[in-house]
C-alpha cells in the first residue's frame, strides 16, 4: 500500500470503542475518537454500523484517501474470525467477512486486518512507541481485561494454534474472594487484576462502591490518601509482578512495556510489583527485561492496527 495513504482503525474493548484515522507511516492521527458510539451487542451489528462510523470519520478531512480498515479487539482472533470474545460474548464470528460485505453496501472495497488488542498494543509500541530501540518485547495492556502480545524481530508471536499469548489468563494461585473470570477458568490473573476483579476486591476490602464505580476512581480515592484503595493497588502490584516474572522467566523478552486504563495507578503498583519481579524472576534474566510503561497510552492499539493494515 501507498504510505502516503491513511488508513482507519478501531479498538473494541469490553466496554468502549476507540477509533481513529492514521497515517501508518509516521503514526500521526488524522482524527482521533476516544469513545464511539457504536453498536458491539454482536460482531454483526458492529460490521453493520462499521460504514456510518467511518463516514462520520472522514468527515472535514482534506485530500483524504483511505487505504485499508485495522481493527483491534479484545478476543482471540485468527484468519479474520472472532474465536472467542469472553467480555464482548462474540464468538466464532466471521467479522473480516461481515465489515467486507458491509463496505462493499456501501461501494468500498478496502483491505481489513483484524488482530487481538494486546497484539496490536505491544505492535504499536514496537514502532511507534516506547520500546521501538528494543527488539524483543512483551507488551501487556491492563483494563476490563489483561491482554498482551510478544514482538519478535518484529513480528507477532502467535504459537501453534495461530495465537498470540493470553497473559490474563496464566494460572497464579488467588485467595477466595476473588470472582471467577469471564473465560470460565479458575485462579486467572485478569480475574483479580481486571477492572471488575479490582472493583470487586476493593468492595471485599471494605470499599465503598456502587453500580457506577470505576478503576479510575478508586486510583481517584488512593491520590486522595485512601488506605483501602492504596493497599489494593499495592496488591495488584504484587499479583501482576507473579504474572510478568512467569513471562519473563519463559519469554525472556528485552522489554516489558505495560499500558491500558488500570495503569493510571502506576504510582501505588510499580514499587510492588518490581519488587515481586526481582525476587520471582530466575537470578540470570533478573534485572536485564527492562520494564516500560506505555507513552502511546489509549492510542497504543490503534496504532498497531494501523501497522497491520500496511503490512497487508
Amino acid at each position: 500500500m501507498n504510505l502516503n495513504e491513511t488508513v482507519f482503525v478501531f479498538d473494541v474493548g469490553g466496554s468502549a470503542v476507540k477509533a481513529g484515522v492514521v497515517s501508518p507511516d509516521t503514526g500521526d492521527f488524522v482524527k482521533h475518537v476516544e469513545n464511539l458510539d457504536i453498536a458491539t451487542a454482536s460482531a454483526y451489528e458492529f460490521a453493520k454500523a462499521l460504514p456510518d462510523a467511518i463516514e462520520l470519520l472522514a468527515k472535514d478531512i482534506d485530500n483524504f484517501k483511505p487505504a485499508g480498515i485495522g481493527i483491534s479487539l479484545a478476543g482471540l482472533c485468527k484468519d479474520g474470525i472472532v474465536v472467542e470474545a469472553p467480555n464482548l460474548k462474540w464468538f466464532n464470528a466471521p467479522l473480516v467477512v461481515m465489515v467486507k460485505d458491509a463496505m462493499k453496501n456501501v461501494g468500498h472495497n478496502l483491505p481489513i486486518s483484524l488482530e487481538n488488542d494486546g497484539d496490536c498494543f505491544a505492535l504499536g509500541e514496537w514502532k511507534y512507541g516506547v520500546a521501538k530501540e528494543y527488539r524483543d518485547i512483551l507488551g501487556i495492556t491492563l483494563g476490563t481485561g489483561i491482554g498482551g502480545g510478544f514482538i519478535i524481530d518484529g513480528k507477532i508471536f502467535r504459537g501453534g494454534m495461530g495465537f498470540s499469548i493470553e497473559p490474563g489468563h496464566i494460572k497464579v494461585n488467588y485467595e477466595i474472594d476473588t470472582p471467577p473470570c469471564g473465560c470460565g477458568g479458575r485462579y486467572c490473573l485478569e480475574a483479580g487484576t481486571g477492572a471488575a476483579g479490582i472493583v470487586h476486591t476493593y468492595k471485599v476490602k471494605g470499599g465503598s462502591v456502587d453500580e457506577n464505580t470505576t478503576v479510575l476512581d478508586i486510583a481517584a480515592r488512593a491520590e486522595e490518601g485512601e488506605e483501602i484503595a492504596q493497599a489494593l493497588f499495592r496488591r495488584i502490584g504484587r499479583r501482576l509482578g507473579i504474572g510478568l516474572a512467569g513471562l519473563s522467566n519463559l519469554l525472556n523478552p528485552e522489554a516489558v512495556v505495560i499500558g491500558g486504563g488500570v495503569s493510571s495507578a502506576r504510582k501505588f503498583i510499580e514499587p510492588s510489583l518490581r519488587s515481586m519481579l526481582e525476587s520471582e524472576t530466575l537470578v540470570s534474566i533478573r534485572g536485564k527485561s527492562v520494564l516500560l510503561w506505555s507513552e502511546l497510552l489509549n492510542k497504543a492499539n490503534l496504532l498497531g492496527a494501523a501497522a497491520m493494515v500496511a503490512k497487508l
